[in-house]
């Protein structure tokens, strides 16, 4: 938010030595500004040597309420200021610097330091005369410094900054709290949180001579506008939790991790998207930094944190079977380890996630590989948590010898519980060369594909009986039924048709259990490839053979809910999904990839149903199984993909601008799932914003790259077709791409893309270029699928619809007014456009223009859209005195009033209300009211 602040405005007069003093005196605060603290004077003072995108100077962000606080206390008359308290790293200079910038008062600054602890009224020691002036000799110290802090005010009340006031000599801070009672400067006061302060600075707050203020971390939207600021673009969401995560809102480590991190090219920027990808690399000041707080450790302490880094979260009782309790309690004393609470069981962990990294990277090879040796020992001799046998698995392979195959395989299937894609095929591909067989096949081959490694299944998983080394499956059916799910799969993924493969499987299958097991597979890839009849059919098929193992009763529950959720059925879709998840422990494990599309089938049945927040709480649902280290790109890909496409439909373009690249970035090369969803929605917005050059190139990509087996998923691609036509002028072909892919989605029975496909061709203006009779098929068609599917939305499309066809300016006022209650913004902001021509076509200009109004503040809430809809709109214009009346009217105020308030006539007073009437296109002072409510907020 901030330059350099000019040294002139701390009371210096740039370019005098005398009242500079030394140079580490009178740079401190100007560093602090930069982002650099006194005691970091190494660490260089922005980003720009680091990379060209990065800003020089390290952007203030958030803390607005502590803002306007410490500016409260600045404008006191008498006495004044506050004291910033928190721990190291938060940003507490740099959020004084700010404040004081803000109040534009003369300032003087001192820093308390551990070295001039010792030296009375060292930290003034610049800011006073060489020698008292002889009338006051040393016999009052505190009068003689204080009349040498005047001329520094320049007439005005000065504001004097004490950094590191906990450091302070017990002179100096004698000095600021006789200030301080003094009440004639303006004090911002600076300490460490803790009981180290001497006791004339405790007084500060203690005695109530100044608020304290504890600063807090930043909290992650305030990370998000600082790393955004830093690299002078969009950042990604997933590297924005990730950061903030680590650092945990210090702003020390925040900046350093990111100069680091771009410094060795693992935070870089592709398509317009900074993200973060790889490992964190715990060197150079990071780690100095992190080493500095941990301080120095007898070698039991040392053990104590190395067993806590890499055993994180360890019990308590298996941590004090392996080091000295005394250590133990020493560290925790030291706030170095924390202990929390789950369930009954004390876990601990480092400090702070960043203490962990750096003890990990700083611990030799021999000396991790005993310390994991020594934790998968203890732990698989006492521990009962439920990821143990992951753990284990890692610790094994990480401390060498020859780890046994089964315990490589249990490793690889807990991983990819965890949706950890990268684990689970390092521990899968090791359990391989351990000896493994077909058993490590199986259970890698998933993760593997999901992971991008579908060119490997051929190798992986070949056809059976065709001698390949893996293994076969042979004649058992349960394996062959597993082998086979586990090569449908990855074809799928990989681009090629998987259904003929559980088509021979269930041919050969005779153990009926084994035989649903194939059939529900079928049924579930049956609808993602668009073949709904023949889904439905293998549904039938699972069932008749029985009651449904675990696994094939999820995996129907995925296909039925899917299905409902297509079909605008939300209620039942949600009945299905919610049984499912209460038998989740009996087949998670099985197939992990389940879950996530039963969310999917949650969040699709509350689009289609207009439900938009529930929808927005599914995809947070899914990313919380995902989690942000799991590393499954193509899962968060479809996560980002599906947060663009809710951001869209409430209006909010250039959020589901960010979430689609978001999402396209996490994409692997080549086809891939998801691709249609995130490229397609990329296109959408784009197209919504006018720019065409992307939208086109947005579009292009996602047709090259759509796997024919996602056409479910990725059909998204489908409805942005018709905008990207329409942002390039040729209207006429996007309402003829907007009806095809609506008969596009019915023939796959996907009924809800197929409302939303009618209702772009309505809001495309379907009425006006198409043939006779087409527009009231459209409206036909959607009132039908209102009467089919659930939720509050279809009807509302269907009633929009039909007051388009005939023009009914109250009815699409109507439609808007529901559209705005769904949060739907741009919906509602098109049909009030609509209506406002209907009524000038009518000869109502009144109410045109109050409809135009309404539209155009729905409009400018919607982050730079723009549609055929609203391309005529303009600003609705009221003077300054204009809006200034007609505030006080919609307040309550009568004529009279508001010319008394104004000292000018009532006759005034009406001409500008009749003006304003006149303008917004309402007649009363309620109407006024609403609609200026409506204007103020957007």
């Amino acid at each position: 938010m901030t330059s350099v602040i000019p040294i002139a405005e701390f009371g210096q007069a740039p370019g005098d030595p005398k009242k500079l003093g030394p140079l580490w005196a009178q740079r401190g605060l100007l560093d602090r500004v930069r982002g650099v603290s006194q005691r970091d004077r190494t660490a260089p003072s922005g980003m720009s040597s680091i990379h060209g995108g990065a800003r020089h100077v390290w952007p203030f962000a958030g803390r607005t309420a502590e803002l306007e606080l410490i500016g409260q206390r600045l404008r006191v008359r008498r006495g004044g200021g506050v004291v910033i308290a928190g721990e190291p790293g938060l940003g507490k200079s740099r959020l004084a610097a700010e404040a004081v910038r803000e109040a534009g008062a003369p300032v003087a600054q001192v820093v308390g330091t551990r070295a001039g602890a010792s030296v009375p009224f060292g930290a003034f020691a610049h800011l006073f005369p060489a020698v008292p002036s002889p009338r006051d000799g040393l016999t009052v110290p505190l009068r003689w410094v204080t009349d040498a802090l005047r001329p520094r005010a320049g007439g005005d009340r000065l504001v004097l900054v004490v950094d590191d006031a906990h450091l302070l000599d017990h002179a100096s801070a004698a000095l600021v709290l006789h200030l301080a009672q003094r009440g004639d400067t303006r004090l911002v006061v600076i300490a460490g949180r803790g009981g180290t302060a001497p006791d004339a600075v405790a007084a500060l707050w203690k005695d109530d001579l100044l608020p304290r203020l504890d600063l807090g971390p930043l909290t992650q939207a305030e990370s998000a506008q600082v790393l955004t600021g830093a690299l002078g673009g969009h950042v990604e969401a997933l590297t924005v939790r990730r950061l903030h995560r680590l650092t945990e809102g210090n702003v020390l480590f925040l900046r350093e991790l990111v100069m680091t991190g771009v410094s060795t090219n693992v935070l870089s920027r592709a398509g317009g998207v900074w993200s973060w990808r790889g490992e964190l690399p715990v060197a150079g000041r990071v780690r100095e930094l992190v080493e500095s707080r941990l301080g120095d450790l007898t070698a039991a302490e040392r053990e104590v944190l190395e067993y806590a880094a890499f055993g994180e979260p360890l019990d308590d009782d298996l941590l004090e079977g392996l080091v000295e309790s005394d250590a133990l309690e020493r560290m925790e004393a030291r706030h170095l380890i924390v202990c929390g609470r789950e369930g009954t069981r004390l876990r601990v962990r480092p400090a702070s996630p960043l203490y962990g990294e750096v003890v990990r990277a700083r611990c030799g090879p021999l000396r991790a590989k005993r310390v994991k040796r020594r934790l998968a020992d203890v732990v698989e001799a006492h521990g009962d948590r439920p990821d143990d046998a992951l753990r284990v698995a890692v610790w094994r392979l990480d401390s060498g010898g020859r780890p046994d195959p089964a315990v490589l395989i249990e490793g690889c299937r807990l991983a990819w519980v965890g949706y950890d894609v990268a684990l689970a095929e390092r521990l899968g591909r090791a359990a391989l060369a351990a000896g493994g067989g077909l058993d490590a096949a199986l259970a890698l081959a998933t993760p593997l594909v999901m992971g991008g490694g579908w060119e490997e299944l051929e190798a992986l998983l070949p056809v059976p009986g065709s001698g390949a080394a893996t293994g076969d499956p042979g004649t058992a059916d349960q394996a062959h039924a597993e082998y086979a799910a586990a090569r449908a799969y990855g074809l799928m993924f990989g681009g090629e048709d998987p259904l003929p493969v559980l088509a021979e499987a269930a041919a050969a299958i005779g153990d009926p259990r084994a035989r649903q097991d194939v059939l529900s597979a079928a049924a579930l890839l049956h609808f993602y490839c668009g073949r709904v009849d023949d889904a439905t059919e293998h549904i039938g098929l699972t069932r008749s053979l029985g009651r449904a193992s675990p696994i094939a009763a999820a995996r129907l529950a995925a296909a039925e809910a899917t299905m409902l959720a297509h079909r605008g059925h939300a209620e039942r879709c949600l009945d299905v999904v919610e049984a499912a998840l209460r038998d989740l422990t009996e087949w998670r494990e099985a197939e992990p990839v389940l879950l996530p599309a039963l969310v999917c089938a949650r969040l699709m049945a509350h689009v289609f149903a207009g439900d938009l927040d529930e929808a927005w709480e599914a995809v947070a649902d899914g990313e919380r199984l995902i989690g942000e280290g799991a590393g499954w790109d193509i899962g968060i890909a479809g996560g980002c993909g599906h947060r663009g496409q809710i951001s869209r439909l409430r209006g909010s373009i250039g959020d589901a601008l960010a979430w689609s690249r978001d999402g396209a970035g996490r994409l692997p090369a080549g086809p891939v799932g998801f691709a249609g969803l995130c490229l397609g929605e990329l296109a959408h917005a784009a197209a919504l914003t006018g720019d065409v050059v992307e939208a086109r190139r947005a579009l292009d990509a996602a047709d090259e790259r759509t796997l024919p087996a996602f056409r479910a998923i990725d059909f998204t691609v489908e409805l942005a077709r018709p905008w990207v036509l329409a942002a390039g002028g040729d209207l006429t072909g996007a309402v003829a791409a907007a009806l095809a892919a609506a008969d596009r989605a019915a023939e796959h029975g996907l009924r809800g893309y197929e409302m939303y496909a009618l209702h772009d061709a309505v809001r495309l203006g379907a009425a006006v270029r198409t043939a006779d009779g087409v527009a009231e098929t459209i409206a036909d068609r959607l009132d039908r699928l209102a009467d089919e599917m659930d939720g509050p939305l279809p009807p509302v499309l269907a009633r929009h619809a039909a007051a388009a066809l005939v023009r009914d300016p109250a009815a699409l006022s109507a439609a808007a007014k529901q559209f705005e209650q769904l949060g739907m913004l741009l919906h509602a902001a098109e049909a009030h456009a609509h209506a406002a021509g209907a009524y000038r076509r009518l000869g109502g200009p009144r109410l045109a223009r109050a409809s135009e109004t309404s539209a155009w503040a729905l409009a400018a809430d919607c982050q730079g859209a723009r549609t055929p809809a609203l391309a005529e709109l303009t600003a609705p214009g009221l003077t300054a005195r204009q809006r200034e009346i007609a505030h006080l009217a919609a307040g309550g105020l009568t004529n009279r009033q508001i010319a008394d308030r104004l000292t000018v006539s009532i006759r005034t007073v009406a001409n500008h209300l009749c003006g304003v009437y006149e303008r917004l296109g309402v007649n009363d002072r309620t109407g006024l009211a609403d609609l200026l409510g409506r204007l103020d907020t957007r």
